[in-house]
Protein backbone atom coordinates (compact mmCIF):
# COMPACT_ATOMS: atom_id res chain seq x y z
CA UNK A 1 0.00 0.00 0.00
CA UNK A 2 1.02 3.87 -0.87
CA UNK A 3 2.18 5.78 1.98
CA UNK A 4 0.32 8.43 2.18
CA UNK A 5 1.21 12.14 2.40
CA UNK A 6 0.38 14.92 4.57
CA UNK A 7 -0.28 18.76 3.20
CA UNK A 8 0.45 21.30 5.46
CA UNK A 9 -1.97 24.10 5.12
CA UNK A 10 0.59 26.68 3.37
CA UNK A 11 1.18 24.13 0.61
CA UNK A 12 -2.12 23.14 0.54
CA UNK A 13 -3.09 27.21 -0.27
CA UNK A 14 -0.32 26.62 -2.77
CA UNK A 15 -1.67 24.05 -4.60
CA UNK A 16 -5.36 26.03 -4.67
CA UNK A 17 -4.15 28.63 -5.65
CA UNK A 18 -2.05 27.15 -8.44
CA UNK A 19 -5.59 25.30 -9.57
CA UNK A 20 -7.98 28.57 -9.83
CA UNK A 21 -5.00 29.38 -11.90
CA UNK A 22 -5.51 26.61 -13.71
CA UNK A 23 -9.00 26.71 -14.19
CA UNK A 24 -9.00 30.27 -15.20
CA UNK A 25 -6.44 29.03 -18.41
CA UNK A 26 -3.67 31.01 -16.46
CA UNK A 27 -0.54 29.68 -17.94
CA UNK A 28 0.98 29.56 -14.43
CA UNK A 29 -1.36 27.33 -13.54
CA UNK A 30 -1.72 23.81 -12.70
CA UNK A 31 -4.35 20.55 -11.81
CA UNK A 32 -4.57 20.02 -8.03
CA UNK A 33 -2.90 16.90 -7.44
CA UNK A 34 -3.97 15.51 -4.64
CA UNK A 35 -2.88 11.76 -5.17
CA UNK A 36 -2.20 9.91 -2.13
CA UNK A 37 -2.81 13.46 0.16
CA UNK A 38 -4.02 11.96 3.60
CA UNK A 39 -7.63 13.50 3.47
CA UNK A 40 -9.11 10.88 6.26
CA UNK A 41 -10.13 13.94 8.33
CA UNK A 42 -11.43 16.04 5.25
CA UNK A 43 -14.92 17.70 5.32
CA UNK A 44 -15.65 17.40 2.15
CA UNK A 45 -19.48 18.37 2.52
CA UNK A 46 -20.92 20.49 -0.58
CA UNK A 47 -17.55 19.67 -2.81
CA UNK A 48 -17.79 19.02 -6.23
CA UNK A 49 -16.14 15.95 -6.96
CA UNK A 50 -17.82 15.18 -10.38
CA UNK A 51 -14.92 13.75 -12.61
CA UNK A 52 -13.11 12.78 -9.86
CA UNK A 53 -12.04 9.62 -8.38
CA UNK A 54 -13.37 8.70 -5.36
CA UNK A 55 -11.04 6.61 -3.37
CA UNK A 56 -12.66 3.41 -2.10
CA UNK A 57 -10.38 1.90 0.20
CA UNK A 58 -10.35 1.48 4.09
CA UNK A 59 -8.89 4.78 4.22
CA UNK A 60 -11.40 6.54 3.06
CA UNK A 61 -14.15 5.57 5.90
CA UNK A 62 -15.88 7.66 7.84
CA UNK A 63 -15.43 10.95 5.78
CA UNK A 64 -18.23 13.68 5.86
CA UNK A 65 -20.32 13.78 2.87
CA UNK A 66 -23.98 15.77 1.72
CA UNK A 67 -26.30 14.40 0.28
CA UNK A 68 -25.02 15.31 -3.65
CA UNK A 69 -22.00 12.84 -3.16
CA UNK A 70 -24.43 10.15 -0.83
CA UNK A 71 -26.94 10.20 -4.17
CA UNK A 72 -24.11 10.17 -7.02
CA UNK A 73 -22.40 7.57 -5.09
CA UNK A 74 -25.90 5.44 -4.25
CA UNK A 75 -26.65 5.79 -7.97
CA UNK A 76 -23.61 4.42 -9.36
CA UNK A 77 -23.65 1.40 -6.58
CA UNK A 78 -27.26 0.51 -8.24
CA UNK A 79 -26.18 0.77 -11.49
CA UNK A 80 -24.19 -2.03 -11.24
CA UNK A 81 -25.47 -5.26 -12.86
CA UNK A 82 -25.42 -7.95 -10.78
CA UNK A 83 -27.34 -11.95 -10.39
CA UNK A 84 -26.78 -11.67 -6.51
CA UNK A 85 -30.15 -11.16 -5.04
CA UNK A 86 -29.14 -9.63 -2.34
CA UNK A 87 -27.37 -6.86 -3.76
CA UNK A 88 -30.30 -6.29 -5.66
CA UNK A 89 -32.39 -5.84 -2.97
CA UNK A 90 -29.62 -3.21 -1.82
CA UNK A 91 -30.32 -1.28 -4.76
CA UNK A 92 -33.91 -1.62 -4.56
CA UNK A 93 -33.52 -0.33 -1.06
CA UNK A 94 -31.69 2.94 -1.99
CA UNK A 95 -33.30 3.67 -5.03
CA UNK A 96 -34.62 6.53 -4.22
CA UNK A 97 -31.61 8.16 -2.73
CA UNK A 98 -30.19 7.38 -6.30
CA UNK A 99 -32.53 9.33 -7.79
CA UNK A 100 -31.65 12.41 -6.18
CA UNK A 101 -28.25 12.36 -8.45
CA UNK A 102 -27.71 15.65 -9.58
CA UNK A 103 -27.03 14.75 -12.87
CA UNK A 104 -30.29 13.02 -13.62
CA UNK A 105 -32.39 14.31 -16.79
CA UNK A 106 -28.84 15.98 -18.14
CA UNK A 107 -27.28 13.33 -19.36
CA UNK A 108 -28.33 9.98 -17.00
CA UNK A 109 -31.60 8.68 -16.50
CA UNK A 110 -33.04 8.12 -13.38
CA UNK A 111 -33.52 4.43 -12.04
CA UNK A 112 -36.79 3.10 -12.71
Amino acid sequence: MTELRTILPGALKEILRKHLAWLNDDPEGEKANLRHANLRHADLSYADLDMSVFPLWCGSLGIKVDIRLSAQIAYHFCRFETDDEEVKAAQQAIKTLANKFHRIGNDVEEIP
